[in-house]
């Protein structure tokens, strides 16, 4: 029998199994005492090479001070399809107060072309033998964003004046030039006239704190 099988058992189960019924509740009582974890891991890629994750770890063990202590320590390891590269640890501690709440804890992870069956996030205890807990994370629905687009050419454009803010109080505001410069102009409707979200990436100098203010 699996070990993970006994959790699944009732007191009188455990009694039968070890041929004592009269121990089947202290065997019960012990088993749930192991630390357990249940994991769900939410993956979402930042670009093509960084993976977002969303780890979820929720204690499914009872707590009891004499066994336990105030707290139990965890590593959190991220291994490759293969199991042959760790691509990330951390170190989480489990304290007594919490042991009712769910933890999210969040990191990214590398990830290559073509892109692997799936990875593996096991948790391991730092001071119990066997306690472990192993999520595979599937990669089989997953998307990676499209490469980079190329940079948005700069359109020669008539440089746009001033004047066309529409509004004095905001063209006294630029009295020191009459025209806008070729980045401003060209980013200046979609800034000016919507409430779109809008990056504007530029040389230093080319004026994007006036861009900012649009």
């Amino acid at each position: 029998l699996v070990w993970e099988r006994y959790y699944d058992l009732s007191s009188q189960e455990l009694g039968e199994l070890i041929r004592n019924p009269k121990m089947g509740r202290p065997f019960h009582k012990i088993i749930h005492q192991f630390p357990k974890l249940n994991l769900a891991a939410h993956v979402q890629p930042i670009s093509r090479s960084i993976l977002q994750v969303e780890l979820t770890v929720t204690p499914d063990f009872q707590w009891d001070d004499k066994v336990h202590n105030y707290a139990e320590p965890f590593w959190i390891i991220v291994e490759d399809n293969d199991g042959e590269k760790i691509l990330h640890q951390e170190y989480f501690l489990l304290k007594k107060q919490y042991i009712g709440e769910d933890h999210t804890l969040n990191f990214t992870v590398p990830i290559s072309e073509p892109l692997p069956p799936q990875y593996f996030i096991r948790v391991v205890s730092d001071k119990w033998i066997d306690s472990q807990t192993v999520l595979p994370v599937s990669f089989r629905y997953l998307i990676l964003p499209e490469k980079y687009p190329p940079p948005t050419e700069l359109l020669d454009l008539q440089p746009l004046p001033v004047t066309a803010l529409k509004n004095p109080s905001y063209e006294s505001l630029y009295q020191d030039f009459k025209h806008f410069n070729p980045v401003q102009t060209q980013v200046f409707d979609v800034l000016y006239n919507t409430s779109d979200s809008v990056l504007v990436a530029a040389a230093t100098g080319s004026g994007k704190t006036i861009c900012a203010e649009f």
